[in-house]
């Protein structure tokens, strides 16, 4: 990631996410001290952080705070850099970054937890950054963007509840499902179906597959076989959103635009939020 940054001499950087303050050491050291703030929301972690810097004789600035918001009393930076997964790249990232500057976060979809890092460069007059997605990493997620589900809250009477029954020919390898980190399709799913989350669990030869819309109670359930002949499984979906139905059409839209990798897929981060696309920015992605 610290290759990806491209870091200068004389340039400034914002740090997301201290830890233990390893990162932000490898950066003080070499640029300088006075040239590192690294944000940390965790007060314990942030003390920990700048006790374990000061005991090597590096002193980067260490906040307590919380990082999507940035620090603006230092801004603007040449760099942000985010060493915890986000679900969206806050604007104040962008607006905190010279023209130019590049913004370098893991980021993912609700819809699983593995992360893409993207590499985002500001506009040259400020108002945006874009860039593609790249490397498949892991990081623990902002607090205020991880997603818990509790299934009682969507089947109150229990299954199937007032579920509709239909058939699939998704299949679990269609899905990634035994590899959603690296799965291509894994990753783009979460880019078209947004706002909702798959949750798997293989027993032999049968995986379990469960989809949950995040802002309302809609959601789909299969259990896919290996070998099952394709048309032939049953799905319950209940809610407003027919989820299974959307995750259908997004296969349906990946196949038929060649299974595009990831890496040709990215972002552009506006004051109004993200817009994602295929090979370049006028190329948006549709809502299956």
């Amino acid at each position: 990631m610290l290759s990806d940054l491209d870091v200068r001499p004389g340039q400034r950087v914002l740090e997301i996410g201290t830890g233990g303050g390893w990162n932000a050491g490898l950066l003080a050291h070499r640029l300088g001290a006075d040239r590192v703030v690294s944000v940390e929301v965790d007060a314990h972690l942030a003390d920990a952080a700048r006790e374990h810097l000061h005991r090597i004789g590096l002193h980067p600035l260490v906040v307590t705070g919380d990082g999507l918001l940035g620090h603006p009393p230092r801004a603007p930076y040449d760099r942000i850099v985010a060493t915890v997964g986000v679900r969206a790249v806050p604007y104040a990232w962008v607006a905190q970054t010279v023209p130019g500057g590049l913004v370098l976060a893991p980021r993912s979809q609700p819809y699983g937890n593995a992360d893409r890092l993207v590499r985002l460069v500001v506009s040259e007059d400020g108002a945006s950054a874009s860039g593609r997605l790249s490397t498949p990493v892991e990081f623990m997620k902002v607090r205020s963007q991880r997603h818990r589900v509790d299934q009682a809250a969507y089947l109150p009477d229990g299954f199937p509840g007032d579920a509709t029954d239909g058939t699939t020919t998704l299949t679990a390898a269609d899905l990634g499902a035994d590899d959603r980190a690296h799965h291509p399709f894994a990753c783009v799913a979460g880019l078209l179906v947004p706002d909702c989350t798959l949750l798997t669990d293989r027993r032999g030869s049968a995986v379990s597959t469960w989809l949950y819309g995040l802002t309302d109670r809609s959601w789909a359930a299969a259990v896919l076989v290996d070998g099952t002949s394709r048309g032939s499984t049953t799905v319950h979906q209940a809610g407003p959103r027919r989820l299974w139905d959307e995750l259908t059409a997004a296969h349906h839209w990946w196949t038929r635009n060649g299974c595009p990798d990831p890496t040709r897929f990215g972002v552009t981060v506006t004051e109004t939020g993200e817009t994602t696309w295929l090979d370049a920015p006028d190329r948006p992605l549709p809502r299956v």
